[in-house]
């Protein structure tokens, strides 16, 4: 009898210890993030605490922060909050090491073992991180059935392309995010690349709580688009006439984004396609095969330094070939096959148009010439006349004069994977010359959007033009301490003559400024000042975006924008100040730069101002509403202007005089 109550109570002690050992769930799959810089590496979830390894990849020197209203939520809407961070010290800089990943642990209560997924959040604040669908049972997970309509097409090699029409009408996309959740981001774009008109756009697309979406747009013939969403970027095809569907499987996205999982195996389709061309669209959507041979320019660059034009012939004509045998020898349908070998041939053919351009580009960066040895002045653009502002591309122009420009193009894209951050609303650059260790160094700043909304981001090159590198992440993504409304917009870069030090300005709703560290690719946090200039009006000087700094004669002036971009009243104020961070003082007469609805020249504003070298010549750059669309979509139709702007003997800025002849060619 004793033996038995013996071997009973072992068998007791046995399950006792079973059930009390931790649950481990290594590298979790998940449906979706705000951002890429943090991700879960393991949970340990015990009967006393959950463990959340995380792994962190951020721009190395430069911190990141975890927040201690952070917590975990189960697919029921029970909330676990944080305890506390390991490694890691919550609402305080993390300073990232210089290899740029990092490791810590957050604390929370223990979980049921009957939850099946969670999602992390920091809270509803701009750039808080959130990870949606943090999936603790993969096997079950894979399992999970996807949406009917997620149809894997076969491939019909002989599917040849339908015979083009040409008939102006409206194309339908409708679609489905898996796994969405109200909380997830609930907008997007529809890019558009119009093959007949030659133009690029995009129509907004808004996901209802239920992940369905639909989008109409006019179109002439079969165009190419972009759905772009915060978690994922899926080509597709509309014709006039036609529907189209897309499951956007957002696992799988995930998958492809992550730095943990990205060689996992795959959880199906990027996207499902259904309706016009459902199986084209799958072939093309699945293909890996490069054929756009000039989507990678400063590649291009590099390898054709030293080349002259025929060096140049013989290098796209080689890359057309080789992608060639690449399209013939793949598994594809004839229809895949002949659009890829037009791309590529398109391509080529545009490489080869812009030979003399590459060329001299190469040269150019390949002897490391500068702004001085060009003798040559830029101008940084956004597109212009999309919904909501929502261009994704900065484009360059140059002259010798200030009056001929030369358009040297698209030198950085957030519609592509140049700026991952990103998905688009590319607005407001600002650019700086540097010279470091001997050799100049341009930093182009600009602000884009994200998940959580604007932030600002910089990107360099060894030339004005390009090509430029992205950091890879925002400098700025969230409102100066105390300020609760506003955006992460407007940026503007200053170099201090007298200090040699080197500030950026930015702000919409408020203006801020903080001086940048030495490598011109953060702030420093400590500097961050909140310098929004006091009262006023929208009829005067009441600040309201785009600050604009420079130096003459010992003073700082500040410029800025009074109203809305698409108001005829938007224009410009200024103030002054004794040093880069204020405090300013609003001048006088502060309105220097305002419309002229006599000479039907309306809401002349946001602007920057240039100096000729040597001398005490100004002239301020600003854009302005296009008389034509005053009546009818203002904000989105505006015209790139200079004109003289000149001081009086008290220093104090004379009112500028809007011209439609612009200025005299400058020597």
């Amino acid at each position: 009898m004793k033996r038995f109550s013996w071997i009973m109570g072992l068998i007791l002690c046995v399950v006792c210890t079973v059930q009390a050992k931790d649950r481990v769930i290594e590298r979790p799959p998940f449906l979706a993030w705000s951002s890429s810089n943090i991700e879960v590496d393991k949970i340990v979830m015990s009967d006393t605490v959950t463990t959340v390894y995380i792994k962190a990849f951020y721009r190395p020197k430069y911190w990141i922060k975890i927040a201690s209203g952070s917590f975990l939520k189960d697919e029921k809407g029970a909330l676990y909050p944080i305890r506390k961070g390991v490694g890691i010290t919550l609402d305080k800089e993390f300073w990232m090491p210089e290899s740029g990943e990092a490791e810590f642990q957050l604390l929370f209560p223990p979980i049921p073992a009957n939850v099946t997924s969670l999602d992390f959040s920091e809270g509803d604040f701009d750039g808080a991180y959130k990870i949606w669908g943090i999936q603790l049972n993969e096997k079950d997970f894979r399992k999970s059935a996807l949406p009917k309509g997620a149809v894997i097409h076969k491939i019909n090699k002989k599917a040849e392309l339908p015979v083009p029409e040409f008939a102006y009408g409206k194309a339908t996309l409708k679609g489905q995010v898996t796994g969405y959740q109200k909380d997830m981001p609930s907008s997007g774009q529809l890019r558009l690349n119009d093959p007949i008109r030659w133009l690029n756009y995009a129509e907004e697309v808004t996901i209802k709580e239920d992940g369905s979406f639909q989008v109409q747009t006019d179109v002439i013939t079969v165009t190419p688009a972009t759905l772009v969403f915060p978690f994922a970027q899926i080509p597709c095809l509309l014709a006039p006439g036609k529907e189209s569907t897309i499951i956007v499987n957002t696992a799988e996205c995930s998958r492809q984004q992550s730095h943990l999982q990205k060689d996992n195996k795959p959880y199906g389709k990027k996207a499902y396609y259904g309706g016009y061309l459902a199986d084209l669209q799958q072939e093309l959507s699945d293909n890996s095969i490069p054929s756009n041979l000039v989507d990678n320019p400063s590649k291009i660059v590099k390898d054709v330094a030293g080349k002259d034009i025929n060096g140049l012939k013989d290098y796209f004509l080689e890359k057309r070939l080789n992608t060639y045998k690449q399209i013939d020898e793949a598994p594809l349908s004839s229809a895949a096959k002949e659009i890829l070998k037009a791309n590529t041939d398109i391509t080529t053919a545009i490489g080869l148009f812009m030979g003399k351009d590459i060329i001299m580009r190469a040269h150019v960066v390949s002897q490391k010439l500068n702004r001085e040895q060009t003798k040559e002045y830029y101008i940084y653009s956004t597109t212009d006349g999309t919904p909501g502002w929502g261009g994704y591309y900065f484009t360059v122009f140059s002259s010798k004069d200030l009056t001929d420009w030369r358009h040297e193009g698209i030198m950085l894209d957030l519609g592509t994977d140049q700026v991952k951050w990103s998905d688009g609303n590319a607005w407001a650059p600002c650019i700086i010359e540097k010279k470091i260790d001997g050799k100049y160094k341009y930093f182009f700043y600009f602000s884009g959007n994200t998940p959580n909304g604007k932030a600002i981001g910089v990107a360099t090159a060894d030339h004005p033009c390009g090509p430029f590198t992205d950091a890879g992440h925002p400098i700025v993504d969230r409102r100066p301490e105390g300020q609760k409304h506003g955006q992460q917009i407007d940026v503007d870069v200053f170099e201090d003559p007298v200090s040699g030090k080197s500030y950026l300005y930015w702000g919409n709703g408020y203006m801020a400024g903080a001086e940048l560290n030495e490598d011109m690719m953060s702030i420093k946090p400590e500097t961050e000042t909140l310098m929004t200039p006091q009262g006023g009006t929208l009829q005067d000087y009441a600040f309201r975006e785009a600050p604009y700094v420079f130096y003459r004669k010992g003073t700082y002036y500040f410029l800025w924008s009074v109203d809305d971009t698409g108001s005829p009243n938007y224009h410009v104020a200024y103030g002054t100040a004794k040093s880069p961070l204020g405090p300013i003082e609003v001048a006088q007469n502060p309105v220097i730069l305002i419309q002229r609805p006599e000479q039907e020249i309306y809401g002349p504003a946001h602007n920057a101002v240039l100096q000729i070298p040597g001398k005490d010549e100004w002239y301020i750059v600003y854009h302005r509403i296009n008389k034509n669309y005053i009546k009818h979509q203002p904000g989105v139709h505006r015209e790139v202007c200079i004109d003289k702007m000149e001081f009086n003997e008290d220093g104090t800025i004379k009112p500028v005089i809007p011209t439609h002849e612009g200025i005299k060619r400058v020597k």
